[in-house]
């Protein structure tokens, strides 16, 4: 087989780059369907604006029936003209009849963010109506996640006349630009420009150098889709890639007695402590587990503390939960050696972990039978990291952190036995 041909850090470098960056967003315009042409609005004395042909009149009263825009900062709304500088409308006092779970909206957002998955759907949250006048603009931000199954926002832009207003999008390292204004006049009939992205991307609105840019935001919420209704997944390139990459990993001799091939996740996850681990993962990271999913082989979130003792048996402690550590009270953790309490605590396994980009990566092919599963992580990131306080009992109490980070670990069987995953037919 080829694969034996290559050494172990070949084949970990080739996994490496199968698992290529890819925009976090999906975008484009959709024609007004003929039942939505019109956007109503105010709390008291009802608006109206024909979308067919807008009137300045019209948008001065809607510009003027919007309150100023907040923005969330340390769990509270803020407002500040000088970080924003817009008008909103919540849900309630305004009405668009438009149907989004029935447009080519959903088709894409499926496709693209969701990675075309059969199990899970989306539910949009209508949250917001947005009046950016001239002038108006949005300093760089993320949107707050609103509960632990929302995974991103989904914005419309009415077809109104603008220049300006660009929305800039960014995400480990990477930019791009959603012009709607340029969108909206290229279409051949009057249309609703779209984007959707993850919540952790950061995005800016660019100021408005004339018109009004209406926006219609929605809260994108992960849910279990319908038996009848399922999604034919298309596997993406990526995930052919990372899939034939993983085969070649099995096909080797590393990992001889078994173990954990760990990637290091890309995109940031909204975390409680003591709360259960993401369960919905997005774009790179959901098509990782795709094809671990496809070879057969078990996966689990989980979130590693580095903690372990001085003789390197194992290097950090696993959960797959977030532990409330805190909660424990005062950890016993005399010279240092944390792991002792740690592994103590409900559901934590102490693990071995090797990452594969580190200089002087050791790939053991035979560890012994007195050491734990050994767990070979690739892409290691610095997102996703988490600080737990702990009161460390020693020669005197003190406070201390112990940092964490979230990776999707695949369970790996031994050479012969790769396959962990049960077969859904088998008894739980």
């Amino acid at each position: 087989m080829a694969s034996s041909k290559r050494s172990p850090k070949q084949i970990f470098e080739s996994l490496t780059a199968a698992i290529t960056k890819k925009p976090p967003f999906v975008h484009g315009a959709v024609s007004l369907p003929p039942t939505s042409t019109a956007l109503y609005f105010g709390a008291t004395d009802a608006g109206r604006l024909d979308l067919l042909s807008p009137q300045k009149k019209q948008l001065e009263q809607l510009l003027a029936a919007c309150s100023p825009a907040t923005f969330g900062m340390n769990k509270e709304d803020v407002l500040d003209e000088e970080y924003r500088k817009a008008g909103k409308l919540d849900a309630e006092n305004f009405a668009f009849n438009f149907d989004v779970m029935n447009s080519e909206i959903t088709t894409q957002i499926t496709n693209v963010l969701l990675q075309g998955r059969s199990d899970p759907t989306f539910v949009p949250e209508l949250y917001k109506l947005n009046v950016y006048g001239k002038d108006g603009f949005f300093k760089p931000h993320k949107d707050t996640p609103r509960s632990e199954v929302m995974f991103g926002s989904l914005v419309l832009v009415l077809p109104t006349p603008h220049e300006g207003g660009q929305l800039m999008l960014r995400h480990e390292g990477d930019e791009w630009t959603f012009d709607s204004a340029e969108i909206l006049s290229e279409q051949p009939s009057p249309s609703i420009a779209f984007i959707a992205f993850f919540s952790d991307v950061e995005h800016e609105v660019l100021p408005v150098k004339s018109g009004h840019r209406i926006t219609i935001s929605y809260n994108l919420y992960s849910k279990m889709d319908d038996p009848f209704t399922k999604v034919v997944h298309v596997p993406s390139p990526i995930q052919l890639a990372v899939e034939e990459s993983l085969r070649g990993v099995l096909d080797s001799k590393v990992l001889r007695r078994g173990g954990f091939i760990g990637f290091g996740l890309s995109h940031e996850y909204p975390l409680r402590a003591g709360g259960r681990l993401p369960s919905t993962l997005k774009g790179t990271d959901e098509m990782v587990r795709q094809a671990c999913e496809k070879l057969k082989l078990r996966v689990m979130i989980t979130l590693l503390y580095e903690a372990g003792p001085d003789d390197g048996s194992f290097t950090h402690v696993m959960f797959l939960t977030y532990p409330d550590i805190l909660a424990e009270g005062e950890l016993q953790a005399e010279g240092g050696q944390i792991h002792e309490p740690l592994l103590e605590m409900r559901g934590a396994n102490p693990l071995l972990v090797k990452y594969t980009e580190e200089d002087g990566f050791d790939f053991k092919k035979s560890p012994t039978p007195e050491e734990p599963l050994e767990a070979w992580c690739v892409t290691p990131k610095m997102k996703n990291n988490v600080s737990s306080l702990y009161q460390a009992y020693g020669n005197e109490s003190t406070t201390n952190y112990l940092y964490g980070r979230l990776h999707l670990l695949a369970l790996v069987g031994p050479v012969g036995l790769r396959e962990t995953a049960k077969d859904d037919k088998e008894d739980p």
